[in-house]
């Protein structure tokens, strides 16, 4: 990171080693050792390792918040082709997933009044959780439209600052929270299901570093904490996507709650990662916290000392009006020839001052007449 943190330097390395081998471990473990039929794994061996790999990165980069630079100040400053394309990855990827999201919540309608049709017990037992997933299918479809704005002003918007860019990145953070929790519910996957579950860190940890991206845009920025997220949010999201996509391509089965879903947690890691890269490639802001604020507090100091004032006030001199600048030229025309208030009071002080020593010498030779007679 040009020596704004040799961490940064450190830890990448290990991301990558760390990156490269998990999911080399977990794709291997989804082709030999994985029971498509019940959603768990005959042998869990490797994918243990795989797993606890994974676990034990997160913790060492979560230790990047703490051991990092607390000083780190970076201008932000995204205008790369690694910004315009992960970015344009996504959006795509996100208007699937909303179209998904859409024909998922209409299917959960039609389902819950098939239900009220059979007005058995067992079927209006299941109709308060299907109303729940439907309203977080719904909920997730409309943010996640929302957040579509985001990735455009993302792309679009050059300012290091953006409080609409601000606002919608608020919406990605919020689609990705909800969408979690609809797999949390839903029955697709049974509810402790391997797979289910890295899916669901996946999108938490990327609903966090969105947090701290959405952070950039108003000014608030927090780096050490966006570094330390971004690297779990990247390493989790492709341990996610890229085993599930292989899986996909050789074995053509969908091991997610959707391919849509997996495609999406693809470009998220693409996005992530390319903001890490161009993260270390930042300039450092090199002005101190504490010169800034005594400068600060040298220019209201000499506001307060030499005051200028807006408007010139209008002098009135034998019946012709002169301005404070005019009144000044006319008066130093004739300094010569004028004695000012402090003259005058010099004078007055020094006269008094020599009748002092006069009356003091008077009195001293009374006192040498006396002492002599």
């Amino acid at each position: 990171m040009k020596n704004k943190s040799k961490l940064f330097g450190v830890y990448l390395p290990i991301f990558i080693g760390v990156f490269i081998s998990t999911v080399t471990m977990r794709s291997v473990a989804l082709i030999l050792n994985f029971n498509f039929d019940t959603d768990y794994y005959t042998s869990k061996a490797l994918i243990s390792v795989a797993d606890y790999l994974v676990f034990a990165a997160s913790v060492l980069f979560f230790t990047y918040r703490f051991t990092a630079r607390n000083d780190i100040k970076l201008i932000p400053n995204f205008t790369s082709p690694a910004t315009y394309v992960p970015t344009g990855l996504v959006t795509v990827a996100m208007v699937f997933m909303i179209r998904w999201l859409f024909t998922r919540s209409g299917e959960l309608r039609e389902y819950i009044d098939y239900l009220k049709d059979l007005a058995s017990p067992s079927a209006i037992s299941l109709i308060p959780t299907q109303k729940i997933l439907m309203v977080l299918l719904t909920a997730s479809a409309i943010f996640a439209s929302l957040s579509i704005v985001h990735f455009i002003l993302t792309a679009l918007v050059e300012s290091h600052f953006s409080t609409k860019r601000g606002s919608f990145g608020l919406c990605t953070v919020v689609f990705l929270a909800l969408y979690s929790a609809y797999l949390y519910y839903s029955n697709t996957l049974p509810l402790n299901a391997p797979n289910k579950t890295v899916d669901e860190m996946a999108l938490l940890f990327a609903a966090i570093f969105f947090l701290y991206e959405t952070r950039l845009s108003i000014g608030r920025e927090k780096w050490r904490s966006y570094i330390s997220f971004g690297f779990i949010a990247a390493l989790i999201s492709g341990y996610s996507a890229i085993p599930s996509l292989i899986v996909y391509f050789v074995k053509g089965e969908i091991i997610s709650n959707s391919i849509y879903e997996t495609a999406l947690m693809l470009t998220l890691f693409i996005f992530i990662t390319a903001r890490l890269i161009l993260t270390g490639e930042l300039t450092e802001d090199k002005e101190c916290k504490t010169v800034s604020a005594l400068i600060k507090f040298a220019e209201s100091r000499n506001e307060l000392i030499n005051p200028i004032s807006e408007e010139s006030s209008v002098v009135e001199i034998s019946g012709e009006e002169l301005t404070e600048a005019e009144e000044g030229e006319a008066f130093s025309e004739n300094d010569e020839n004028q004695i000012t208030i402090d003259d005058v009071e010099a004078e007055s002080a020094s006269d008094s001052e020599k009748e002092e020593l006069l009356q003091n010498d008077r009195l001293t030779e009374n006192k040498l007449t006396e002492s002599d007679q």
